[in-house]
């Protein structure tokens, strides 16, 4: 109390022009740094315009009462939003601690006991402490509270009690691991690729089922370069989760033949964006194949995103036999592509040849809208007089009046 007083005397008996240097005299006469008496700081009614606010950003200080300039005021805003951000993530952090260290409590010394590799330790609470919370340091990564390189010490630290029997140990692990967002890195399967693979088996796919989809890992898995079964480990993973698009990619690449792509694409259980599903697509319609299995590629049930790219890739490419075999779909499947139009397609045909011939054998189905469409088209592209004969043939059959 007495050094209170002594410090508000000194405050008082000071020359101090503005809130900094009245800061530093009471830093200095107690003993308390100036971020601690600057924390919530209560600035109401208090004229800052002519002073530097720098030292009492990011200090949660109460500015909406005082007297600010806009940009000062624009100043404390964002810092004031800066530091709710930080300590979210310092939240976050502790909460994520808190489960790891609950755990260890849970797992650690736990009965049956957890036997090492070669059956003569247990894994004691102390061990799996330091095997869990040692490796956390560094600067976490992102918002899950981890650095990058966490789960992957974790997993080394652990390599010991890799025991066929500690299965279940190692998929509660694993479930920590999803749920509190581990970072996941080309380390990861790396590590897993050594003991834990030789010891588990298939099951480490059941272990990588159960964290966040990520490029590393599904590729890892399900592209059968190990010589497991690519529809069984990607059927695997699918049964707990949807596998990244990036990793779906990469087993298309595995497979040379399109009807197999599209099997593929029709058991994997993936979501994507539309630059995925054009990437995934790219990977059926590049392919060779004979225009006459268009069909069969537009309606394999996939994702609706890569179904659609499908088609307007096969229109893109300019091939007109498939372009043909899709317009024969479209007029099999009316709406089945939604705003995707009979003029969209019909436009990408080139030879008045095929175009006619597609007209003479599907008009009968088309709308009047689609027919007016349809023969704008091919009056455009007829350059004989025995084209544009054939056309008006094909009107009178139909009974439209083609536009002079």
């Amino acid at each position: 109390m007495i050094k209170a007083l002594q410090t508000v005397d000194l405050i008082l008996d000071s020359e101090a022009k503005n809130i900094s240097e009245l800061v530093e005299i009471a830093s200095n006469a107690t003993g308390i740094s100036e971020d601690r008496i600057l924390f919530r700081i209560d600035l109401e009614s208090i004229d800052l315009t002519q002073e530097d606010i720098t030292k009492l950003l990011g200090k949660s200080a109460i500015f909406s009462k005082a007297i600010l300039t806009p940009s000062q005021r624009k100043r404390f805003e964002i810092a004031a939003r800066e530091t709710a951000q930080r300590e979210r993530r310092r939240t976050i952090q502790r909460l994520s601690y808190d489960q790891v260290y609950a755990f260890i409590e849970k797992h650690g010394g736990a009965a049956p006991p957890i036997f090492s590799m070669d059956g003569k330790r247990t894994l004691s609470f102390d061990a799996l402490k330091s095997a869990m919370m040692f490796p956390i340091k560094g600067k976490p990564s992102g918002t899950s509270g981890f650095e990058d390189t966490y789960f992957n010490r974790v997993l080394k630290n652990l390599e010991d009690w890799a025991n066929p029997s500690n299965l279940p140990f190692f998929l509660s692990l694993f479930d920590l691991a999803g749920s509190l967002g581990f970072p996941i890195t080309p380390g990861t399967a790396e590590v897993l690729n050594g003991v834990y693979l030789s010891t588990f088996g298939l099951s480490v796919g059941d272990m990588i089922s159960k964290v966040s989809a990520t490029k590393t890992l599904d590729s890892y898995w399900i592209t059968g370069k190990r010589g497991f079964n690519l529809k069984e480990n990607t059927t695997q993973i699918s049964r707990n989760r949807s596998i990244h698009p990036a990793a779906i990619e990469n087993a298309l690449d595995e497979l040379t033949d399109a009807r197999e792509r599209i099997e593929f694409l029709s058991f994997a259980r993936f979501d994507c964006d539309q630059d995925s599903a054009e990437r995934i697509a790219a990977r059926i319609t590049k392919s060779d194949w004979p225009s006459n299995n268009a069909a069969y590629f537009l309606n394999a049930k996939v994702h609706s995103r890569v179904r659609g790219a499908i088609f307007r890739q096969l229109l893109g490419q300019g091939e007109e036999s498939r372009i043909v075999e899709v317009l024969r779909w479209l007029d099999g499947n009316r709406g089945a592509v939604g705003a995707l139009s009979l003029e969209s397609a019909f436009s990408q045909i080139r030879s008045f040849e095929i175009g006619i011939q597609f007209a003479e054998e599907a008009g009968k189905n088309f709308a009047n809208n689609q027919l007016k469409v349809v023969i704008r088209a091919l009056r455009n592209l007829s350059s004989s007089d025995a084209d544009r004969r054939r056309l008006e043939s094909l009107c009178q059959r139909l009974n439209y009046k083609m536009d002079l």
